[in-house]
């Protein structure tokens, strides 16, 4: 499997799935971009990889899933994509309550709440309802969704204020055995 480097979903997804699937992969980091992985992918040099995301593959490589050039083998996400229905979540298939945990740890931030909008700690509660009232309607307003759409930029179920508020709770209560887990993994 190739990759970019460390911190980047190519390498640490592979290294989080070889460890939870006991997948036995050989990483072959040091591509400078995800579109030389996938140069290399076609030149045979490696076969596959990690961290693609659904939107940049549909958009930059369409021929590869049109004529079945690739195979998806698992979302890294907590929820499935609507257009993957047939591709396992890594998070189901983690066999341990701690296993789970560490793909939360390490992807469900990146990869559902990869970009959050933030605020100060002490914006009143009046106020912050109210930038988030306004968000969520952004996301469903039909101009900004058609000039998305125009520009090829995906608007994939945004999480709501409440929902980010959740998962960062559940995120920052994972227990430091698997804080150190996951740390270790990527340190390899």
């Amino acid at each position: 499997m190739g990759g970019t480097g460390a911190g980047t979903a190519s390498v640490d997804a592979a290294r989080l799935a070889s460890a939870i699937l006991g997948l036995k992969i050989r990483l072959v980091p040091g591509y400078k971009s995800a579109g030389e992985v996938r140069l290399a992918m076609e030149r045979g040099e490696i076969h596959g990889s990690f961290g693609h995301a659904w939107h940049g593959l549909k958009t930059t490589n369409e021929d590869w899933l049109k004529e079945k050039k690739v195979k998806l083998i698992v979302q890294h996400s907590i929820h499935a994509h609507p257009e993957l229905p047939d591709v396992p979540l890594l998070i189901d298939l983690a066999k341990t309550e701690a296993d789970r945990q560490a793909v939360i740890f390490l992807l469900a931030v990146r990869q559902e709440a990869g970009k959050p909008y933030l605020a100060p700690p002490d914006v009143p509660k009046d106020r912050l309802a109210i930038l988030r009232k306004a968000f969520d309607a952004t996301m469903k307003d039909s101009e900004f969704l058609k000039d998305a759409q125009n520009a090829t930029l995906p608007v994939e179920e945004p999480l709501n204020g409440d929902e980010l508020t959740a998962l960062v709770t559940r995120v920052a209560a994972t227990p430091p055995d698997v804080v150190e887990r996951v740390m270790s993994l990527l340190k390899n």
